[in-house]
């Protein structure tokens, strides 16, 4: 039996997939406009609040609100599995593996992981501003027309403004998150954060919560979000 996730509601967290056997998914902007369409929908159904996304190798980072992470990647993942076989063809799984989920601390953490997901396109050498990328939500955030389906006012009060967070995406060039590696996965915080994530999260683990949340926990079909860049977990850039 697969280890649970390590969460708990309300759990920040930097999500990523990747494709099966290095599989490029969103090979044509179509993909990519179903796959939002498909996200939008899952973080209302699913009670998500979602700060930032990347469609390329493909981030996220959302607020485990509801508890129901796990449903979520896996509603999400698998519908969007089926419209992409019957677009391409090919047979099998589309993504790889679970989605690979970071716990972040409090929001000075939180600010680091959007950062992170918003500079990917910058340092792939795709554009020369964050904020031309048209897959991520970096141009979404500071104007009038709101994503409905994304927490960006949050997000505004965590920079402040523009400049501060074009100025903290500088800022941050190549630097890869400072994770911390524990017995459930990456951790984005400090050693104390972990124990009282630990000490939350098996408050989770007890009877009645393992009736509330088996489904959520222990079944997920394979899945990815990927699209160009791969690599592994931990120190290093994906």
């Amino acid at each position: 039996m697969r280890q649970p996730r390590f969460t708990y509601p309300g759990a920040y967290h930097h999500c990523m997939n990747r494709g099966i056997n290095g599989e490029a998914i969103f090979k044509a902007d179509k993909h990519k406009t179903v796959f939002l369409d498909l996200l939008a929908d899952k973080v209302d159904k699913f009670r998500m609040r979602l700060f930032a996304y990347c469609i390329m190798d493909n981030h996220l980072v959302l607020e485990n609100a509801s508890g129901r992470m796990s449903d979520f990647f896996r509603n999400l993942n698998t519908q969007f599995a089926f419209y992409y076989r019957k677009q391409t063809g090919g047979k099998g799984y589309v993504f790889q593996s679970r989605f690979v989920s970071t716990i972040i601390q409090d929001d000075a953490y939180l600010k680091q992981a959007i950062v992170y997901v918003l500079q990917n396109p910058l340092q792939a050498g795709i554009i020369d501003n964050f904020r031309k990328y048209p897959w991520s939500s970096a141009k979404s955030y500071f104007q009038k027309a709101k994503l409905k389906w994304l927490d960006g006012e949050f997000v505004q009060e965590l920079f402040g403004s523009q400049n501060n967070l074009a100025g903290a995406i500088q800022l941050a060039g190549s630097e890869k998150l400072p994770l911390l590696k524990t017995r459930l996965g990456p951790v984005l915080g400090d050693e104390s954060f972990v124990e009282k994530a630990l000490e939350r999260y098996e408050r989770r683990l007890e009877p009645d919560g393992m009736k509330k949340k088996r489904r959520d926990d222990f079944y997920f079909e394979p899945v990815c979000l990927c699209g160009t860049q791969t690599g592994s977990q931990g120190n290093s850039r994906v």
